[in-house]
């Protein structure tokens, strides 16, 4: 017989009151290493805080609102105690991550008097496959990856502590907060709008109707041409058409998904990764935090039974199946079936499939989004034509290239890139009218610009995108504007601050630094006691 309960998430966190911000150190008389000191994670079921311990004068009540409705992690491992002792083998499937092996060893530690057998179980999928398959292939704790979450952990109360009690003392706001990733992406979403706000360019927009339209700058075109807007000759001096191969991209990454997602579905990152979460958990695609594309044979194996199942035998037709990648434990997010959208809908109000928590539209647009990424990833290249051109207008010649047909769509199908355009012959236009715009030469970032920049700078991890944004909207550092991220007065002013009294602890490259540290502990490359010393005697030498 097989039992399941859950841990409902983190069950421990560093408590505040002992050693060093929760961590006993070497400067302490009675210990001889780096020794973080935990305890059970408490949570108001009122006004939703989060804390290890509760204030000593005050009793079992939260700390934030007073009340003493408060649900404690204590009765979660109590239980799983009592279960322990009941059963011949302990499997601990926590998620395939560095925070699940931490969360997965926390309760591992505390069941291992209790339990005959115990070990780690993997899956990155919610299907019967992949968890049969983890429990035939059960492994012991990874204590690199325990020790790498360790140091993410103390760097980030350590550096989040200090840096936050300046903040209150200087701004007399006890909710501020600074940290390793949150002022430097701060940094970036001034630095943007800034911008934005002081850098305009003219530009000249010049448009043959439904034909063409080009977009010149003031530097391009010569003087004498400048006032002469009414009438303007267009001549395509050459033109000739090529047909070319066009890849599908990848499929979706966390940070490739963040961004999409919120482009096209007009969602916040952090409502991303909750939807993706619910579809995880549901058994509906894989894993949601990764920064992998691999895609596996059984992965492989849905495309092809999809397209099977769509065009029957001409599915080699479109079939081409990739990897995308080598190695490596994680995988892309896919679908977990070979379900499309409309057929997961149908199912479900047959009652075929019956999640045990309701799917809104938001789910179903998410799910696909990731269906189709994943279905086109798998599929042959599309074949289009393209009209190369050699234009002159306004003193200025020009290249403009653009697809003009598409011969053959394959994976365009299902996943559209491409916009087509009408071709243009060699002659003379006339534009009508030229539109002068005085445009920023940037934009604020949207949600997914930001993750995508985080991603490209090696700042923050699958896990943390989403947070980071969150953190910066609950702080008052940011807001939301024709969804592109504007930084309030109260974030320019703390960012100031940090900035110029803090940079090596805040700057990019620094944060940069310490996550390639992280991932250096992770391949066991780095001793995880050697780093929490270098940073304890940074952290009590700062002014």
């Amino acid at each position: 017989m097989l039992m399941v309960t859950a841990t409902g998430g983190h069950v421990f966190d560093l408590v505040v009151s002992q050693g060093f911000h929760g961590v006993l150190t070497p400067k302490d008389s009675y210990v001889d290493r780096y020794l973080p000191v935990y305890d059970t994670l408490k949570r108001c079921l009122d006004c939703g805080y989060q804390f290890t311990e509760y204030v000593e004068d005050k009793g079992k009540v939260c700390p934030k609102c007073g009340s003493k409705n408060i649900r404690d992690s204590l009765e979660i491992i109590n239980f799983i105690k009592e279960l322990a002792e009941e059963v011949d083998l302990v499997l601990i499937g926590t998620d395939p991550d560095t925070e699940g092996e931490k969360i997965g060893w926390d309760i591992a530690v505390h069941l291992r008097p209790h339990a005959k057998k115990l070990f780690r179980v993997e899956f990155h999928e919610v299907t019967k496959r992949a968890i049969v398959d983890a429990l035939d292939n059960p492994r012991d704790f990874n204590i690199n990856l325990i020790e790498a979450q360790i140091v993410r952990r103390i760097e980030d109360r350590w550096i989040g502590f200090e840096l936050s009690r300046r903040l209150w003392d200087i701004f007399g706001m006890r909710w501020l907060s600074a940290g390793r990733v949150q002022t430097p992406v701060l940094g970036w979403i001034i630095e943007k709008y800034e911008k934005w706000a002081k850098e305009r360019k003219k530009v000249y927009i010049v448009e043959v109707k439904d034909l063409l339209t080009i977009e010149l700058s003031e530097e391009e075109i010569p003087e004498k041409f400048r006032k002469a807007l009414k009438e303007v000759e267009v001549e395509v001096l050459e033109e000739e058409k090529l047909e070319e191969t066009i890849s599908p991209l990848p499929p979706f990454t966390t940070d490739t998904l963040l961004t999409e997602a919120t482009r096209i579905l007009k969602l916040s990152a952090g409502k991303v990764m909750s939807l993706a979460q619910d579809l995880f958990e549901l058994g509906f695609i894989t894993y949601h935090r990764t920064d992998s594309p691999r895609v596996s044979a059984y992965g492989q194996m849905v495309a092809k039974t999809y397209l099977t199942d769509v065009y029957g035998e001409k599915a080699k037709k479109y079939f081409k199946p990739r990897t995308w990648a080598v190695g490596g434990a994680h995988e892309c997010i896919r679908p977990a079936r070979p379900i499309d959208a409309d057929r997961l809908v149908k199912l479900i109000n047959e009652g075929i499939i019956t999640p045990i928590k309701p799917l809104t539209r938001e789910h179903i647009a998410l799910y696909d989004l990731i269906f189709r990424r994943f279905i086109a990833s798998q599929m042959k290249e599309a074949r289009v034509e393209k009209q190369r051109l050699k234009v002159r207008v306004m003193g200025v010649e020009k290249e403009i290239q653009r697809i003009v047909n598409i011969k053959e769509k394959n994976f365009l199908e299902f996943y559209n890139m491409v916009s087509v355009e009408p071709a243009i012959e060699k002659g003379k236009y006339i534009s009508h009218e030229v539109r002068i715009l005085e445009k920023p030469t940037a934009y604020p970032f949207t949600h997914g610009d930001l993750v995508r920049q985080m991603k490209e700078r090696g700042i923050g991890r699958p896990s943390t995108y989403a947070k980071i944004i969150d953190t910066l909207f609950q702080r008052k550092y940011i807001i939301e504007r024709k969804k592109r991220l504007v930084p309030t007065g109260l974030g320019i002013k703390v960012y100031t601050y940090l900035s110029q009294n803090y940079s090596r602890l805040v700057s990019e490259e620094r944060t940069a630094m310490l996550e390639k540290i992280v991932d250096d502990i992770e391949r066991g490359e780095k001793n995880y006691l050697d780093v929490l010393n270098e940073l304890y005697d940074e952290i009590v030498s700062l002014p």
